[in-house]
């Protein structure tokens, strides 16, 4: 009998070749730390051998390397800031899927035992505006969202026969001024497909090199042609990128600033590795989704991250509830106060750059995953697909009709994106409620170190503009 790959593939033997192949010897990654390798030696691997979420891209792989990778980077940290012995760190590969799911996932809701408040793609529960007041000026993604601002974020056909991405982003009305499109002028649209005709209708008026200099050079909106990988690899975008890897590290050596450990200020807590990054601070000034789970992530194992927001400038008011643990939100409006941006970028100039930098990229993460995790081998996927009765979406179908589908089917399959083990009610002090939400996909086998937050997440603006002098404090005032 002939051996099919059925028969070996494991998603963690995967996962685990991803992490020494496709990240610790990746020639790209130049700023590895002494040590990692050892420390990587510490991770095991557990889960289905097969994947579940049906995309033909290897997000379980992906997912539980790079949290292999984390596990491995804090290893190193605890041996040379505290002097302890590495951890063993287990990831469970059908946890670990959950977490490109925490924003979404339907079992995250507040009141778990009452209300059952759910966050919701396409707009939240009703009740969830009494803990996160909206934020969303121009109400992208919500139930009562316009058809045509929903379809501006789409993949539509050009003239010249290519694809092209639209982002509406947070506001859907440049985009559509860039395609000569006023929403005013089609009152009566009456459904999802309509709207995205009349997009399309205008899409078709241009080639992809015509539509990628207006949106992107012209009038500064997100957008791009949908390339093969071989077609992005040649494309200046693609080659601007094709050095790094995961992360670039830029150190500026100043006398003034020497390397140290961040200074631990909070009363009655002596160093420990129980919680590692107890004191560090970090300021937030990001929104939407990549750069919040990375201070997120940085949070949960210890570290004090304050939030600065404004009441003028739009946010996701549904991300707030998973993204925002840890961090207290602070309203900080520089315009309309003395002090403006190019104001500190001044002062800042006129001061040694930081010792470190620091650069962490999507379309780093977005090359590296390309080039080292890929797509599932053709016998792999077909069986996932077959699963799944082979569904097929069309390039029209944005992430409002893919995601929801796909938790249905999750959920009607029975797959572990649903079992009550990884989930946990967490006590949100700063709301006074108790929420049920993913538990940390570490795990620390011995328990030497303690993954949590130290503060509630939170709406926008609820606490003063300053740091704490306790940086356990709840809400700062």
């Amino acid at each position: 009998m002939s051996s099919s790959l059925l028969d070996t593939y494991s998603v963690q033997d995967e996962a685990k070749k991803l992490l020494w192949e496709g990240i610790l010897h990746n020639p790209l990654h130049k700023f590895l730390p002494d040590g990692i390798e050892e420390a990587a030696r510490h991770i095991s691997f557990s889960g289905l051998r097969f994947p579940f979420i049906p995309v033909n891209w290897r997000y379980a792989e992906s997912v539980s390397a790079l949290k292999a990778f984390q596990g491995a980077m804090l290893n190193v940290l605890l041996k040379k800031k505290y002097g302890a012995a590495y951890q063993a760190i287990h990831i469970d590969t059908n946890h670990a899927q959950l977490f490109i799911m925490s924003c979404f996932h339907p079992l995250c809701v507040i009141d778990p035992e009452g209300e059952k408040i759910s966050t919701r793609l396409g707009g939240p529960q009703a009740g969830y505006e009494r803990y996160f007041p909206n934020c969303n000026i121009h109400h992208i993604m919500e139930a009562t969202t316009p058809f045509i601002d929903a379809a501006t974020t789409n993949i539509y056909k050009l003239g010249d026969g290519k694809y092209y991405h639209v982002h509406g982003s947070m506001n859907a009305a440049p985009s559509q001024k860039v395609l000569g499109i006023d929403k005013t002028q089609h009152p009566t649209i009456s459904s999802f497909k309509e709207a995205c005709d009349i997009i399309e209708a205008s899409t078709l008026k241009h080639t992809a090199n015509e539509l990628d200099q207006l949106m992107n050079e012209t009038h500064r909106q997100a957008g791009t042609i949908c390339h093969s990988i071989s077609e992005y690899h040649e494309t200046p975008h693609g080659k601007a990128n094709a050095h790094v890897g995961l992360y670039e590290i830029h150190q500026h050596l100043s006398p003034s600033q020497g390397p140290s450990w961040w200074p631990n200020s909070i009363p009655n807590h002596t160093d420990s590795p129980t919680r590692p990054l107890l004191g560090l601070k970090i300021l937030d000034l990001t929104r939407m989704v990549a750069s919040p789970t990375i201070t997120r992530e940085l949070a949960e194992l210890g570290a004090s991250v304050l939030r600065i927001t404004s009441p003028h400038v739009t946010d996701l008011s549904s991300l707030h509830l998973d993204l925002g643990w840890g961090k207290w939100n602070a309203h900080f409006h520089m315009s309309s106060m003395s002090v403006t941006l190019s104001s500190i970028f001044s002062s800042l100039s006129a001061h040694p750059p930081p010792s470190t930098l620091i650069q962490v990229a999507i379309s780093y993460y977005n090359q590296w995953f390309v080039n080292s995790c890929g797509t599932y081998p053709p016998e792999i996927w077909d069986d996932l697909w077959s699963r799944y009765d082979y569904f097929v979406f069309h390039s029209s179908d944005n992430m409002g009709i893919t995601i929801p589908a796909c938790l249905q089917w999750l959920r009607e399959k029975k797959t572990p994106m649903f079992d009550e083990k990884y989930f946990e009610v967490r006590e949100n002090a700063a709301l006074g409620i108790g929420v049920k939400t993913i538990k940390p996909v570490l795990n620390f086998v011995e328990g030497g170190v303690e993954v949590g937050y130290n503060v509630g997440s939170r709406p926008n603006g609820m606490d003063a503009p300053k740091w704490p002098a306790n940086l356990l404090t709840e809400v700062v005032v």
